[in-house]
């Protein structure tokens, strides 16, 4: 994900901590919205930890261990959990989405994971509205108190 959309690959080129901020502030949202459990998982290959989960506002993070990859994770999470929840994977990655099918998990790419927030924004925009208030009270009483 962190690569595929625009706006967060500009990120990384300066801090990929700021980037993964970002995205997680946006999945935060969105499942905000669409009022399902979501779990991110990170590549944590190349780091001499243990697995790692951690609790981001309201979703839960995973931090692969040592010599596990994200997609590692993934498919052994799809092929354990498939009888017990409805998982969708968000890959753009043509293998992950072909082995973890098969582990029983529904596909959404990362190209219509990123149409199907914007929609979302845009549906509670529109329902709950963008725009301020048309009278400032304060901005009133200040505008009389100082004529």
């Amino acid at each position: 994900m962190m690569f595929s959309w625009e706006n967060l690959r500009k990120l990384t080129e300066n801090s990929f901590d700021a980037a993964r901020t970002s995205f997680l502030d946006i999945i935060c949202n969105y499942r905000g919205v669409i009022n399902s459990e979501v779990i991110v998982v990170f590549d944590a290959y190349k780091m001499r930890t243990g697995e790692t989960e951690q609790k981001y506002n309201n979703i839960k993070v995973i931090y692969t261990k040592e010599n596990q990859t994200a997609d590692q994770y993934i498919e052994r999470f799809a092929r354990q959990y498939k009888d017990t929840y409805n998982i969708t994977v968000a890959t753009s990655d043509f293998m992950q989405q072909t082995t973890t099918r098969t582990q029983g998990a529904n596909i959404i790419s990362s190209k219509d994971l990123k149409m199907d927030i914007e929609l979302q924004i845009k549906n509670v925009m529109e329902k709950y509205g963008s725009t301020k208030p048309e009278k400032n009270f304060i901005g009133d009483i200040w505008s009389k108190v100082t004529q």
